[in-house]
């Protein structure tokens, strides 16, 4: 003879324990034990901490006179594009890249259907880190819709290329 088990019925407070109460507590004890990371900076004799998720970019200024201007544009060696900041953005992003040399730098900037929207054009006297800001405008100054974009960087016959997104 077979036995058959049937499960046994919950009760109410049981099922409100396993549907409402065990998620909550979880959120709650993950709040709990979140952890920020910060960045320790010294800034006028004193240190500050800044939460690395407000950070977006970090710039170096007020270098210290042992080292000089000559030692830091050698470090910068071979074309170089950064990922553009903020990203997503609205209304502005800035697309920053790196030059081992004087020449001309030319910024393209794509929709996904590979339509030319904006094109920037630098000439550039010396190797550096330079920076273009596009307003999400296109050429024709119209304020493009929101999506993906694709921006390309030329340099002494080398091309990088990057994406973005826009949002309204």
């Amino acid at each position: 003879m077979r036995t058959k088990y049937f499960p046994k019925s919950k009760s109410p407070e049981e099922t409100l324990m396993k549907k409402i109460i065990l998620p909550l507590l979880l959120l709650c004890t993950s709040a709990l034990f979140a952890q920020t990371y910060y960045l320790n900076v010294w800034s006028n004799g004193e240190v500050i901490s800044i939460p690395l998720q407000k950070i977006q970019k970090l710039a170096f200024s007020n270098i210290p006179n042992s080292i000089e201007n000559k030692e830091l544009t050698t470090v910068i060696t071979s074309f170089k594009l950064l990922q553009n900041y903020p990203n997503p953005f609205n209304p502005n992003t800035t697309i920053e890249y790196q030059i081992p040399k004087e020449g001309k730098a030319e910024i393209k900037i794509f929709n996904l259907n590979g339509q030319l929207i904006k094109i920037f054009e630098n000439n550039h006297p010396s190797a550096g880190i330079y920076t273009v800001t596009w307003d999400g405008k296109s050429n024709s100054n119209q304020l493009v819709a929101s999506g993906l974009y694709i921006y390309q960087v030329t340099f002494a016959n080398s091309v990088i290329a990057k994406r973005m997104m826009f949002i309204k």
